[in-house]
């Protein structure tokens, strides 16, 4: 009876075991975007100098910037919508002039002078077109430099869940097209994978081709932003946000 136990107990665990052997699998990605209107509008505002002295030329852009925010406040703005830190940067140019003989030419540097360019960005709600032509009609009358700089969404939880599911959906097409070409029948979901969270981008009409490209990894209050367009090159499709989402899914399939 042992014996007979034994042999009984083995057998039933080789069976799942050929059944497993048994069971063939198809992996496919499916992608789902998603587009629905920002929430939440960008706006950089800048100050610039030109001068050999750079330190001089930072001051006086501090000077023009801070004077720029406060009128702003003075205009409506909520300081709160003011993002912390401000970017600067600096470019030197050099001009030449090259002067010959007979026989040699000579390359002389006459002149070397700075541009500092010193901004901030400002976060505004989309709901009330007034805020945003306020500060871009006051940041002008200041003598600033000022654009939209980007697009983005407060909460993009619900777009994520709908960019999410059209994936999956994608995905089940991908896997039913490739198991009927290979004379196969698809089954069940046996797993499925999120490479990395659904991105969240400004529309590829709202590209400036020649701005920076800015990737999902700010570290502001609202992250859910991207890329800048300038205020010129805004298309009808401006201010609209697109969620993307990838899977990748397991199925099993069957002769």
């Amino acid at each position: 009876m042992a014996i007979l136990l034994s042999l009984a107990l083995d057998l039933t665990f080789l069976i799942p075991a050929v059944a497993a052997e048994d069971t063939f699998t198809l992996t496919v990605m499916g992608e789902g975007t998603v587009v629905v209107p920002a929430d939440t509008v960008f706006v950089t505002v800048s100050a610039v100098s030109t001068d050999e002295n750079v330190s001089f030329a930072s001051a006086k852009n501090a000077e023009d910037l801070n004077r720029t925010i406060e009128a702003l406040v003075d205009a409506g703005l909520d300081r709160d919508g003011i993002l912390p830190g401000r970017g600067r940067s600096v470019q030197t140019i050099r001009t030449y002039a090259r002067t010959y003989n007979d026989t040699t030419s000579e390359v002389v540097a006459q002149e070397v002078t700075n541009r500092i360019t010193e901004q901030v960005t400002i976060r505004l709600s989309t709901e009330d077109e007034g805020d945003l032509k306020r500060c871009l009609e006051t940041a002008e009358a200041e003598n600033a430099s000022v654009e939209i700089s980007g697009y983005g969404l407060s909460d993009a939880g619900p777009a994520m869940v709908q960019a999410r599911r059209k994936a999956v959906e994608n995905a089940r097409y991908n896997a039913e097209e490739l198991a009927s070409a290979a004379g196969l029948k698809l089954g069940k979901i046996v797993d499925i994978f999120e490479p990395s969270p659904p991105r969240v981008r400004c529309r590829y009409t709202d590209r400036d081709s020649f701005g920076p490209w800015m990737m999902n990894a700010f570290e502001w209050p609202s992250p859910h932003m991207y890329h800048s367009t300038n205020r010129a090159t805004r298309t009808e499709e401006s201010g609209m946000v697109e969620v993307i989402s990838r899977v990748v899914v397991t199925y099993e399939v069957s002769p």
